[in-house]
């Protein structure tokens, strides 16, 4: 769940949510997302960022590995169109992604068209 919006031209988030809706402009639109996991102690995890129709992004990791994943993406999308964040880790254990705005982030930004 994100809780803010740093900001927001658009009005395309209301917090708290788990995801942003493009509202105003169809278009050309860079899709850019972040996380940070805690450390495990498994070896040989998967951990993943994925947006849908955007991009799936996944990175292999050792252990006691502190991992921060970056992902971005062009799209075109349209009006009414959904973006969420999805982050994934399979090493069995239970581990936690790192909160606040400049650890685990979703950024939608305009750029070209209509």
């Amino acid at each position: 769940m994100f809780d803010t919006a740093e900001f927001d031209t658009d009005g395309m988030f209301a917090g708290p949510n788990d995801h942003v809706t493009i509202k105003r402009l169809a278009g050309y639109y860079l899709i850019e997302a972040h996380a940070v996991f805690e450390s495990t102690s498994v070896a040989g995890t998967i951990r993943a960022l994925w947006i849908a129709g955007a991009f799936d992004y996944r990175l292999p990791v050792g252990a006691w590995s502190l991992t921060s994943l970056a992902a971005s993406s062009p799209k075109h999308l349209v009006i009414g169109d959904n973006l969420y964040l999805w982050v994934y880790q399979d090493s069995g254990a239970a581990m936690d992604i790192f909160n606040g705005s400049d650890k685990t982030w979703l950024s939608v930004i305009h750029f070209s068209g209509r």
